[in-house]
């Protein structure tokens, strides 16, 4: 089972984000392209240092999958922008209301 004030936290969140759809959107597009230009430095980086001899081998493996997994992460963010506008099409706002009010009494 589901915690209750956990379940009511989600729900709220997603009521706000159907009521406000373009605004976290935004958001959402400029924390994933931070983040793949960050990725970029961070591999970028580790190769460049390694080759220079700043770095060993170990250390710039480590940095560089530091780079990878952030570029995982903005990818995994910049196909969940695309395709919320799909999905939330078919959650049902009314739903999520009922079961708003039945938590709060």
């Amino acid at each position: 089972m589901v915690n209750e004030k956990y379940e009511k936290k989600t729900l709220k969140q997603i009521n706000k984000v159907l009521d406000q759809p373009g605004r976290k959107r935004r958001h959402a597009k400029v924390f994933g392209f931070t983040l793949y230009a960050i990725a970029a430095a961070l591999i970028g980086g580790a190769f460049l240092l390694v080759s220079r001899g700043v770095l060993s081998g170990a250390w710039g493996v480590v940095v560089a999958a530091f780079g990878g997994i952030s570029m995982g992460v903005a990818s995994y963010l910049g196909t969940a922008i695309k395709q919320w506008h799909v999905v939330s099409t078919y959650i049902d706002r009314d739903s999520i209301k009922k079961r708003l009010t039945e938590l709060e009494t």
